[in-house]
């Protein structure tokens, strides 16, 4: 009876659990509803809820196809184009949002606006923090560089840059009587200059000598060579003049060119000086036979015989050729040239060198056969502009002019070509102004100006391009004396007031604060709590304020860290929060709160510090230990009426139980 009464209880409740109240017991309405945004619902349209349904997704997706085979497709973009994924490039790379010839993910390696991997960037993280050196004479350094670390594509700083330089600050001795200054990179450099670069004497030059303005590998003061702009010594060019009728025939070969006078073959670029015409010896390309003479062009000639007679036509003379009143060996009417010479008539030669000809442009002089070249004293670049082949530095000023030789160190050419003892030169020891080529004498040497403006010195080679370090017309910099933990500034600065040449120290260079870094301990906040720098040189409280997360109460400002609503890390609150029925919400306030810290079958009352039975209405889902209302029992999960006998009309007795009426 037990048994069956038993079986009896259990399919009648799965039917009213299955028929009446669904799977949990609760009735529910599953029809879409469309959210509106004052939070009510509406039923969907026809149309919205056949969206829904499989055919219509089919549909949307057919249609959708057909949209993506009528879109247009857009090509990749070139190198350097915008771009947002890799796909859209050409290159298949987009870096930065630039399309790029590679991935250019390398250490210290940046893509360009070109779109080439080919630009290093300031900094890199992967490069390693860098340990800086102490400070030297010339620069102060940071503890350690932790940005702007690449120093070239694909390539990581190992040194670290100033943080200050003094620069063109006397820093140490580079020779006698000339000082190493502070370059702007922060090293103690020598300032003389190196081989090509211009020079006054040699003095200016770190080796070699001064030549022809430049800073020269070697003396090079022969005939026919110069120094160029590298500094290396070289032969001056074919043809060019050496001085008084004479060309170049190779660095220090200043000889006599064909067709000119000589009285051997080693006057003679050729190395052939043979009978002329017209009587003498003239230079030849070649040596003569027997029978033929050398001709005012460097030629072997059978003369004819009618050379040197008066004439006034070339119809007059065998040879057809007429200048000067004579019958001529050769053509003999261009800049510089006769056929009248005493001892060579009838032979073309040379104007004599010094000769003003018409044929020469102004200011030119004769100085060989169809050669019109700078006198003594003109201004002039190049030797071979000079009749004298000697271009020089002058007297006077940087400019050079022809000069009759090349000066020996410490003379200069005159104006009328000659070389005298020059003025002292830039950077030399002097006594007066009147010793110097500048006429300025500053400090015991010869500067290039007065060089008497604030913070200025005169180098060691006579350039004003020195700081002093000090200069008392400079004022002093006071600096700020408010220090705390997390700030903190440089002393006064009463000395070595020059902060570059032309320049004083000032409070905003000298003074800037020095700021402890991001979590060093400082000034109480609190009682008993200790506040923390920010690194911008506030010491600030380290609790956080109402609603961040924590752990312990002492993370936060209220000095409360209470469970959060709904579970999770604990928040900071304006209480402790603790109760049964509180919890804190995100926004760090506490209130009540079913946090679900009842007992089984209880639940939050209308105190915030106690629990009460709950009670559930009959038919409804209920948790063993709930209470059902009317007297109802809770079985399997759900309020069901009294327990009472019925019969079951085929004559015994048994319990049902059924919803209380």
């Amino acid at each position: 009876m037990t048994v069956h009464l038993r079986a009896l209880v259990v399919v009648w409740v799965a039917a009213v659990l299955v028929g009446a109240h669904g799977c949990s017991g609760k009735k529910r309405d599953f029809r879409p509803a469309v959210l509106q945004d004052s939070g009510s619902t509406e039923q969907p349209t026809p149309q919205a809820l056949g969206s829904l349904r499989p055919e219509a997704a089919d549909a949307a997706g057919s249609s959708s196809a057909e949209e993506s085979e009528t879109d247009v497709e857009l090509a990749a973009a070139a190198l350097g184009s915008r771009c947002v994924i890799d796909s859209g490039c050409d290159s298949g790379h987009c870096v930065s949002g630039r399309c790029c010839e590679s991935t250019c993910d390398g250490v210290c390696e940046a893509c360009s606006e070109a779109g080439l991997c080919k630009t290093a960037p300031a900094d890199d993280t992967r490069c390693p923090v860098i340990a800086c050196s102490v400070a030297t004479s010339c620069a102060e350094f940071p503890a350690q560089q932790t940005n702007e670390r690449c120093a070239g594509l694909g390539i990581c700083k190992t040194t670290c840059d100033p943080s200050a330089v003094a620069v063109d600050t006397v820093c140490g001795e580079a020779a006698d009587g000339i000082e190493r200054v502070c370059g702007a990179d922060g090293n103690c450099v020598d300032p003389r200059a190196a081989f090509g670069a211009a020079c006054q004497s040699d003095r200016d030059c770190v080796e070699g000598s001064c030549v022809d303005g430049v800073c020269c590998q070697e003396a090079c003061g022969a005939a026919c060579e110069s120094c160029d702009a590298t500094g290396s010594c070289v032969a001056d060019s074919g043809q060019a003049s050496c001085g008084e009728g004479l060309q170049c025939f190779g660095r220090g070969r200043c000889l006599t060119p064909d067709g000119g006078e000589c009285g051997a073959g080693g006057d003679c670029g050729s190395g052939n000086c043979e009978p002329a015409v017209g009587g003498g010896n003239a230079c030849c390309s070649q040596p003569c036979n027997d029978g033929l003479f050398c001709n005012g062009d460097g030629e072997c000639v059978s003369p004819e015989s009618d050379l040197g007679s008066a004439c006034t036509s070339g119809a007059q003379c065998v040879g057809g050729r007429c200048f000067d009143g004579v019958c001529c060996d050769g053509e003999c009417g261009g800049a510089c040239e006769r056929c009248n010479a005493p001892g060579q008539t009838g032979r073309c030669s040379a104007e004599p060198v010094g000769t003003r000809d018409p044929q020469c442009d102004a200011g030119l002089e004769c100085a060989g056969r169809g050669q019109c070249l700078r006198p003594l004293g003109a201004a002039c670049a190049l030797n071979g502009e000079c009749r004298s082949g000697e271009c020089g530095a002058a007297l006077q000023g940087n400019t050079e002019i022809c000069c009759e030789a090349t000066c020996p160190n410490g003379q200069r050419c005159a104006a009328n070509g000659s070389c005298v003892q020059a003025p002292l030169p830039d950077g030399a020891p002097c006594t007066g102004n009147a010793n110097c080529s500048s006429n300025s004498c500053v400090a015991g040497r010869c500067c290039e100006s007065a060089c008497g403006g604030v913070c200025q010195a005169c180098s060691g080679l006579g350039d004003c391009n020195l700081s002093p370090g000090n200069d008392t017309r400079c004022p002093a910099v006071d600096c700020p004396t408010s220090n705390t933990a997390c700030v903190s500034y440089p002393a006064d600065v009463t000395s070595n007031l020059c902060a570059a040449f032309g320049s004083c120290r000032s409070t905003q260079q000298e003074c800037r604060p020095r700021f402890a870094g991001a979590g060093v301990a400082c000034e109480n906040v609190a009682p008993g709590v200790r506040g923390v720098c920010d690194g911008a040189g506030n010491c600030t409280d380290p609790r956080v304020g109402l609603g961040t997360t924590c752990n312990v109460g002492s993370q936060c400002v209220s000095g409360n860290c209470s469970p959060r609503a709904g579970g999770g890390a604990n928040l900071c609150c304006d209480s402790a929060c603790t109760s049964v029925c509180e919890a804190c919400g995100a926004n760090g306030v506490c209130g009540f709160r079913d946090n679900g810290r009842c007992p089984l079958g209880q639940q939050c009352g209308s105190s915030r510090t106690t629990c009460e039975v709950r009670s559930v209405a009959a038919g409804a889902s209920c948790a063993n230990g709930e209470s059902c209302s009317g007297g109802a029992l809770c079985v399997a999960g759900v309020c069901l009426g009294q327990c009472r006998l019925v019969g079951n009309g085929i004559g015994s007795l048994y319990d049902q139980c059924v919803l209380a009426p």
